[in-house]
């Protein structure tokens, strides 16, 4: 009995650490230039006025540093018939609150990483600025107000200044 606890609490342990890595749940999309990018969030279901955290994670699977401008955004695709959003993002914003103000002017990011490095990015999604993807400029709108109830796939994709896109893999979501 004393020997099957000792092994179940040893094996807990180990689940718990690698858990503690930052290596998403969720499949990768596709390396392109030197970067690859997964999406999670907290919830598949959406609804109104209820935030949506947002786990971004970017990796460099190239062996140099790479050093980018870029324009980080978040798709919105209706899965049925209807609009498709855009949030666009200074994913290197200090903080949160810089974050979600840069949602609302289109920024650009200057953006560092080391080969094999990966960063995380966490923040509410429903705190940014979101516009119709056919309208990528002002005038934007907080998430619940603009978004129509639909099902949804979410991508994260970063824009490189070379024009060059970078995408995450898709997650499906419901607002209702």
């Amino acid at each position: 009995m004393k020997v099957t606890y000792f092994v179940s609490i040893v094996l807990l342990v180990f689940l718990f650490s690698c858990q503690k890595n930052s290596e998403p749940l969720v499949p990768w999309g596709k390396a392109s230039n030197g970067l690859q990018l997964s999406l999670k969030i907290s919830k598949s279901q959406l609804k109104k006025e209820e935030p949506v955290i947002v786990n971004l994670f970017v990796k460099n699977v190239s062996d140099e540093r790479m050093e980018h401008t870029l324009l980080a955004t978040l798709r919105l695709d209706a899965m049925q018939q209807g609009p498709s959003y855009e949030s666009y993002f200074d994913l290197m914003a200090d903080n949160q609150e810089a974050l979600y103000k840069s949602s609302m002017n289109h920024p650009s990011s200057n953006f560092v990483i080391a080969p094999g490095e990966q960063k995380k990015y966490q923040f509410d999604m429903t705190r940014l600025g979101w516009v119709m993807a056919v309208d990528s400029r002002p005038p934007y709108a907080e998430f619940y107000d603009l978004v129509q109830k639909n099902e949804y796939t979410l991508s994260f994709e970063l824009e490189l200044a070379s024009d060059q896109t970078v995408r995450s893999n898709s997650v499906k979501v419901k607002i209702e």
